[in-house]
């Protein structure tokens, strides 16, 4: 299988997509003014002890308070790193199997508390939190507080397992543990022991802003989505790393050559004219995957994929599609191309939470049996964590996924102000980036100089607002004139462009929009 990671940099976002022999299985996009929360660490206070729901509610300086499950709570020294004193009535109830506290752990309203994030806020729920911090590296995770040492599963060998272990125990301060990473395999001392400095320094740099005046603060961000992916993806089984953007492909170029000089011939600058996501063939399936209904690639079997609050809804249907009499083998075959489609959905859109995916009726429980199965081994090249049930009496599978991170359907869309909420619309950025495509596309096959770009007032907002607009850095990266017009007949997603010598409209000539001229729901 051919693996590549393709890095597209424009103004205001930048996209990593992931291509498995040319199909796009997980896209992550990073825009500069959005908050890095996943493994960002904060310090809190404990604003409500809520035992019925097992929980603690953490003000870490967001709108909404975190949430902190008693499972999450931590034995290690992070807890009350920084509290001077406890009043005489504290909380300690015992922590068993039904998820109470551990006993010795004191809990009180205002306590100051350092927990680090594990899942992005949704719709109306805050930040999930824990207080066992871990900061990851190329080789290593690092454990404050925990003096314990664990070797990936996927390293099978015992006498490599001993070794890691033997030679951790030898570089370890007191109180402090890891987990010893996959790509931890065969490397020397010298490399780990580098890996577990760099962290243990940056561990230090955190401890001193944990003794800062600001009760409520974040204390450290996790690395930018394009490092950690080069992080934690970019292996030897990656084919290259192809990035557009000059500047960004140096700094990969050097984080690479620090981590893993082997891998640096594999890191390419891309310079050709046509947009990397075009020449990739990455833009047309994003364009798909904002769509409920997914073909499966034959005989016109595909899914409807709907996102609720509570759940994911998937249906199988069989279209046309009819490959044999017996109607129990036909159903199966149908099962197994949507079970392949769906596990590539899961990690396309990042789909967390429970999942419900009702398959088409088999009566036989061999075929029952083997729908199972290739669905599990679908779901092995997942990274994001996975239980998934047996198919229950009416054909259904329930699957509980956890959410790598914000799911593409709400990265790349905001709220729109006309629905309130019931569809949705591309996010100002993303429209950006269109627009951009389109420019690329255009200054390929135009030598024209002038443009005349026709949309709604609050786009137009968007692209003049400040002395160093979007639009003044669009004319100097195309080398191009562009005026803009207002028609608020137009959508915010919906741009047109026009010829400023000939007033053709070039829209559909160049590219193509989020939506049709007509108005229709946007998911």
């Amino acid at each position: 299988m051919k693996k590549q990671i393709v890095i597209n940099k424009g103004l205001s976002e930048v996209r990593i997509a992931i291509l498995e022999d040319n199909d796009l299985v997980e896209l992550m996009v990073e825009r500069p003014n959005d908050e890095k929360i996943i493994g960002s660490i904060y310090k809190g206070k404990i604003v409500k002890i809520l035992h019925p729901i097992k929980g603690l509610f953490i003000d870490i300086g967001m709108g909404q308070d975190a949430f902190l499950h008693f499972n999450d709570v931590s034995y290690g020294a992070n807890f009350n790193a920084y509290n001077d004193d406890y009043p005489p009535n504290v909380d300690k109830k015992l922590k068993g199997k039904g998820g109470e506290i551990r006993k010795g752990l004191s809990l009180y309203h205002g306590q100051k508390i350092i927990v680090q994030a594990i899942k992005e806020p949704i719709g109306n729920k805050g930040v999930r939190v824990t207080s066992e911090v871990t900061l990851p590296g190329r080789y290593l995770v690092l454990i404050p507080g925990v003096e314990a040492i664990n070797v990936s599963r996927k390293i099978h060998q015992f006498k490599e397992k001993k070794r890691l272990k033997n030679l951790l125990s030898s570089l370890l301060p007191p109180n402090f543990g890891v987990i010893v990473r996959t790509e931890a395999e065969a490397q020397d001392e010298e490399i780990l022991k580098k890996d577990l400095q760099d962290l243990l320094d940056t561990w230090g740099k955190i401890q001193s802003r944990i003794d800062d005046e600001k009760p409520i603060d974040i204390i450290h961000e996790d690395n930018e989505i394009s490092s950690s992916v080069i992080r934690d993806i970019f292996r030897d089984n990656i084919d290259r790393v192809v990035i557009d953007n000059k500047k960004l492909y140096k700094e990969i170029l050097s984080y690479v050559k620090e981590i893993s000089p082997h891998l640096v011939e594999k890191v390419e600058h891309y310079k050709s004219k046509k947009p990397i996501f075009e020449d990739f063939g990455v833009e047309r399936q994003i364009l798909e995957s904002h769509s409920k209904a997914v073909n499966c690639g034959n005989g016109g079997v595909y899914v409807i994929i709907e996102q609720t609050e509570a759940l994911v809804s998937i249906d199988v249907n069989s279209g046309k599609f009819l490959s044999n009499k017996n109607s129990d083998i036909n159903s199966l075959k149908v099962n197994l191309l949507a079970a392949k489609e769906i596990a590539k959905q899961l990690r396309l859109r990042d789909l967390g939470g429970l999942i419900v995916i009702d398959f088409i009726d088999m009566l036989d429980r061999k075929n029952r049996d083997a729908l199972y199965e290739g669905f599990k081994n679908e779901l092995s090249r997942d990274r994001a964590k996975w239980s998934m049930s047996e198919i229950s009496r009416f054909g259904l599978i329930e699957l509980a996924r956890q959410r790598e991170r914000e799911s593409l359907f709400h990265s790349m869309s905001d709220i729109c102000p006309l629905c309130i909420g019931k569809g949705r619309v591309p996010t100002k950025e993303s429209i950006l980036t269109q627009i951009e495509i389109w420019l690329a596309t255009f200054k390929e096959h135009s030598s024209e100089k002038s443009l005349k770009l026709i949309v709604n007032q609050s786009t137009k907002d968007f692209l003049t607002a400040g002395l160093k607009s979007v639009r003044l850095q669009l004319m100097f990266k195309f080398f191009l004139r562009i005026d803009i017009e207002v028609n608020d007949k137009l959508y915010d997603s919906q741009f047109k462009f026009f010829s400023k010598k000939t007033n053709q409209d070039l829209t559909a000539k160049y590219g193509q929009t989020f939506l049709p001229e007509h108005h229709q729901d946007y998911a």
